[in-house]
């Protein structure tokens, strides 16, 4: 049940981003990445935390993605495009 719970909230946390943001074309491209990465995770998801292979990827780097572009998108003169 604690599992449950954390994994619902992990994925809470995505979904508001887009709704919150829903025309952004990087936070559409993260979004549909997230949910593929919940697909695979469904299939082995005892790995998840514990042994971080491509799996790891297909969930967490969009995860964090859609994190950061939110934080981007909230105050954009903290982020400064590299040269």
């Amino acid at each position: 049940l604690i599992g449950l719970l954390t994994l619902v909230s992990l994925i809470i946390i995505p979904v508001y981003i887009f709704l919150k943001h829903p025309t952004n074309y990087v936070v559409q491209v993260l979004m549909a990445t997230f949910i593929f990465g919940i697909l695979c995770m469904l299939t082995d998801g005892s790995k998840i935390l514990v042994h971080p292979h491509a799996l790891w990827l297909c969930f967490w780097l969009p995860y964090w993605g859609l994190f950061i572009q939110n934080l981007k998108l909230q105050s954009p003169e903290k982020f400064v495009a590299l040269p």
